[in-house]
């Protein structure tokens, strides 16, 4: 009876079984030095043109013609950029939750000593340009800073405000000193709107921009807004009003 053997030699099946795998491999890491070196000549330029199984792939993808590597690296960025689009959860339309966890101004915009309160409103616009307030930060109460005194500063991360959004919807956000008390001593800020297909309060900062010309050198960086969201999946998500009914409680700064 004739032993089994423990360690049998490999087929020539499955030594060629590995060889598509390495091929891509291969092929994804000339890929990533054809983009990182520039893929016009050099480097780049010499994985494009020496190496058929990458430049197969990639004439698949962007239908760049046979020996035209920056064409390919063109086409290929352009292909890049709508994949990670069409993988953005702020660019999909949808259902989302949206807290105004900052907004900050710069003082010098400011008279020294005074007391001015910081509010924020959110409106969404209509294809006639009118607009309807979304969410009003005043129904929370005062938020109360002392000009030289105390950081301009204000938020509401407990005061979330829920939209529906798709391409070509757009809001208007809009900041104010409401004691402004006259046109001379208001302040009014905007931020500036996204494009079309952008949700516009993506995660993170954004930038506001002063309303009305205001004498001497300021720093515009210095006025900003920090949202944080959150997409919706779930369609069974109760909507709530933008605007609570009851007070958040006035914060004075003493």
């Amino acid at each position: 009876m004739a032993r089994s053997q423990k360690n049998p030699p490999s087929s020539g099946k499955k030594e060629r079984a590995g060889k598509p795998r390495s091929r891509l491999v291969r092929g994804l890491r000339y890929l990533l030095v054809l983009l990182m070196s520039g893929g016009g000549a050099g480097v780049g330029g010499w994985q494009f043109k020496d190496h058929p199984v990458l430049h197969r792939l990639i004439q698949h993808v962007t239908g760049a013609r046979p020996g035209s590597a920056p064409e390919a690296r063109d086409r290929l960025r352009d292909v890049a950029l709508k994949l990670a689009a069409s993988h953005d959860p702020f660019r999909k339309p949808g259902f989302y939750e949206v807290t105004v966890n900052e907004v900050r101004l710069d003082p010098t915009l400011f008279k020294p000593g005074r007391t001015i309160d910081i509010q924020v409103r959110v409106q969404e616009q209509d294809s006639r340009g009118r607009d309807t307030v979304v969410w009003e930060s005043r129904s929370f109460g005062e938020r109360l800073a002392t000009v030289g005194r105390d950081e301009l500063a204000a938020g509401w991360p407990r005061r979330p405000f829920q939209v529906d959004w798709a391409p070509g919807v757009r809001f208007r956000v809009e900041v104010w000193d409401r004691k402004g008390g006259s046109l001379l001593q208001t302040r009014h800020f905007e931020m500036q709107p996204a494009t079309e297909d952008e949700f516009p309060f993506r995660p993170g900062t954004h930038g506001l921009s002063l309303v009305e010309a205001v004498p001497g050198v300021h720093n515009p960086d210095a006025n900003r807004i920090v949202f944080q969201s959150r997409r919706l999946d779930d369609p069974g998500v109760e909507r709530t009003s933008g605007v609570a009914d009851r007070d958040d409680g006035t914060v004075r700064i003493k």
